[in-house]
């Protein structure tokens, strides 16, 4: 699940959906991560 936005121009969008898409993956990879931490 990966979430991304992009506002402004095409170039702009385009560096902010990366950017955003980024920050969506290691914060949802950091949350799985203690979760299954926290589990065993």
């Amino acid at each position: 699940m990966i979430i991304g936005f992009g506002f402004g121009t095409p170039m702009q969008s385009i560096l902010m959906l990366l950017l955003t898409a980024l920050v969506s993956y290691f914060l949802f990879r950091g949350w799985r991560g203690r979760i299954r931490a926290g589990s065993t």
